[in-house]
C-alpha cells in the first residue's frame, strides 16, 4: 500500500513539472515588465538622469580641493637654499557667484531630463502592456476563430453527408452534391488558415515572455458589462461632454505630451542659457599654502589668498550670438511639435473613445445576429432533410451562421482592443481607475 502510495505521489510530481503553466493576462504583464530589456533599459536611464540632476545641484555649492607637492631642482635654486628641494601642501576653495543663471537654469534642465526620464518609462510601460493585451487578444480571438471553423466544417461534413444520402435516395442532383462537397473543401481550407493564425499568435506572444509553453488563462468578458452598459446607453449629448473630458485628462497626463512639453521647457532654459553667456562670471576663491622654501626643515610659511574673479565676454561675440539665435529657432520648433502633439492625441483619444462605443453596440448587435442565425439554420437544416429547400439555400444559411459566429466572437476582442487604447492614451493601467475616469472625474 505504501509502495502504491509513493508511486502515485512521484506521478503526480511528475506530472506537475511537465504540465503546461496556465498564464493568466495580469501574469503575463507581471512577466513582460521583469524580463522586458526595453523597459529596463528605460529604468536605467532614469537612474542615470538622477544622478546626473545631483551633479548638476551639488555644481552650485562650493567646491574644495587639497593639494601637496614636491619640488626637486638641480642645481639649487639659489645660493642661500639649504637643500635643492621644497615641499608645499594646502587647499583651495572655490564657490561661484553668478554665472549668468548657467547653473541654476543647467539644474533645472537636469531635473526636466529626471521628468521626461519618468514620462519616457511611463509611456515605455503602456506601450508594453498595450502590445501584450493586443497579443493576448489576438492570441484568444484566433483561438475561438480556430473551433468556429473547426464547428463550420463539421456541420459541412454533415450536410455532406446528408446530401450523399439524398442522392442515393434519387431526391438531390450530384450537382447540387458537388456543391456540398466543395463547401467542404472550403471549409477545410479555412480550418487551416485559422490553425495557422493560431499558432502564429501563440509564437508572437511566446516571444514577448520569452517563456516555453503554456496557456492562456480565457478572458471573462463579465467584467467588462457593466463598461458595454454604460458605453451602449450613453446618449449623444452626454458623449459630447464625456469626450471633452476625457481629452482633458488626457491633454494632462498622456505621458508622450508630458515628455513633447518638457523639452519645451528645457529649449526655453537652454534659450536663456544662450543669453547668460553675454552676461559676466563672478567667482569666489580663496587658498592657503604652506612651504618650506627649500629649507630642508619641518618649519613651513603659510600663505593665505582670497580673490573675487569677474570674466566678461568681449571677443568674439558672433560666437554668443549664433547660439542665441540657434536656441532662439530650436525653441520655435519645439513649441511646433508641442501643437503637433497636441492635436495628434487630442483626435486619437476621440476616435479610441467614439470606437469604443461603437464596438459596444456591435457586440450585442452581433450576439443577437448569431441566435437568429443558429435558429434559422436548425430550421433550414430540417427542411433541407425533407426536400423542402434547396442545397443552395442551405449553404448561405450555413455562411450565415458561420459569419455571425465570427462577428459575434471578434466583436468583443474589438471592445476589448478599443478600451486599451483609450487608457493607453490616457496614462491608465488599472480598470476601476479608468471606470471612476469615465464616471466620475
Amino acid at each position: 500500500m505504501s509502495k502504491l502510495l509513493i508511486v502515485i505521489i512521484i506521478l503526480i510530481v511528475v506530472s506537475t513539472l511537465f504540465a503546461e503553466q496556465v498564464i493568466s493576462l495580469e501574469k503575463a504583464k507581471e512577466i513582460l515588465i521583469e524580463n522586458n530589456p526595453q523597459y529596463l533599459a528605460k529604468a536605467s536611464a532614469l537612474k542615470a538622469a538622477e544622478w546626473e540632476m545631483r551633479a548638476a545641484l551639488s555644481a552650485m555649492f562650493p567646491s574644495l580641493n587639497l593639494q601637496a607637492g614636491y619640488n626637486h631642482l638641480d642645481p639649487k635654486p639659489f645660493t642661500t637654499a639649504a637643500e635643492n628641494y621644497s615641499l608645499s601642501y594646502g587647499f583651495s576653495a572655490n564657490q561661484p557667484l553668478f554665472m549668468g543663471g548657467k547653473l541654476w537654469l543647467s539644474y533645472k534642465m537636469s531635473r526636466d531630463a529626471v521628468k521626461i526620464a519618468q514620462a519616457d518609462l511611463e509611456n515605455t510601460k503602456l506601450n508594453l502592456l498595450s502590445e501584450l493585451e493586443e497579443a493576448y487578444y489576438n492570441y484568444l480571438l484566433t483561438d475561438e476563430l480556430y473551433e468556429i471553423n473547426l464547428r463550420a466544417l463539421d456541420i459541412a461534413q454533415q450536410n455532406l453527408e446528408i446530401a450523399g444520402t439524398r442522392m442515393e435516395t434519387g431526391t438531390l442532383s450530384r450537382a447540387d452534391y458537388l456543391q456540398f462537397q466543395a463547401e467542404l473543401s472550403t471549409r477545410e481550407v479555412d480550418l487551416l488558415q485559422a490553425e495557422k493564425n493560431r499558432q502564429l499568435s501563440s509564437r508572437l506572444l511566446q516571444n514577448m515572455l520569452k517563456i516555453g509553453d503554456f496557456e492562456i488563462q480565457p478572458i471573462d468578458f463579465t467584467l467588462y458589462d457593466r463598461l458595454i452598459e454604460f458605453y451602449q446607453n450613453v446618449q449623444e449629448a452626454e458623449q459630447e461632454e464625456l469626450r471633452e473630458r476625457l481629452i482633458v485628462y488626457g491633454m494632462e497626463n498622456n505621458p508622450l505630451l508630458i515628455m513633447n512639453r518638457t523639452r519645451e521647457k528645457i529649449s526655453e532654459k537652454a534659450l536663456k542659457i544662450s543669453i547668460g553667456n553675454f552676461l559676466p562670471a563672478i567667482n569666489l576663491s580663496a587658498s592657503r599654502n604652506w612651504n618650506n622654501n627649500y629649507s630642508g626643515e619641518r618649519e613651513f610659511d603659510a600663505t593665505t589668498t582670497y580673490m573675487i574673479s569677474v570674466s566678461l565676454p568681449m571677443f568674439p561675440i558672433f560666437d554668443n550670438y549664433s547660439s542665441y539665435r540657434s536656441r532662439h529657432y530650436s525653441n520655435r520648433q519645439t513649441e511646433r511639435e508641442v501643437e503637433s502633439a497636441e492635436d495628434n492625441i487630442r483626435v486619437a483619444i476621440e476616435a479610441a473613445f467614439y470606437s469604443g462605443i461603437s464596438s459596444a453596440r456591435t457586440i450585442t448587435s452581433a450576439e443577437l445576429a448569431f441566435e437568429y442565425a443558429e435558429e434559422t439554420y436548425r430550421m433550414m437544416e430540417e427542411r433541407f432533410q425533407n426536400g423542402l429547400i434547396s442545397s443552395l439555400d442551405l449553404i448561405s444559411v450555413e455562411l450565415l451562421l458561420t459569419g455571425s459566429s465570427l462577428n459575434a466572437t471578434t466583436s468583443k476582442y474589438d471592445f476589448l482592443k478599443n478600451r486599451s487604447a483609450l487608457m493607453h492614451l490616457l496614462n491608465i493601467d488599472d480598470d476601476d481607475f479608468f471606470w471612476w475616469t469615465l464616471i466620475e472625474n
